[in-house]
């Protein structure tokens, strides 16, 4: 079996960059997503789905975005 590996160039690029060597973070990707996750989870937990679709039109009219139509 063979596997395709995809690595982002700037990811790699961004390792070697001497800015990225610190070890100290102002801003913490992954803790604000679970963070986010989280929040949303508490607020949709007992949700029916029309319920949950009504949410994230609420969520998009206030960001201004637009829902993807499938």
């Amino acid at each position: 079996m063979k596997y395709r590996i995809y690595i982002d160039t700037s990811i790699v690029g961004g390792y070697f960059d001497k800015e990225f060597k610190s070890k100290d973070k102002e801003f913490d990707a992954v803790k604000m997503m679970r963070e986010i996750r989280n929040k949303i989870t508490s607020e949709t937990k007992d949700m029916s789905y029309e319920e949950f679709k009504r949410y994230i039109d609420t969520k998009l009219k206030k960001s201004g975005k637009k829902s993807v139509k499938r």
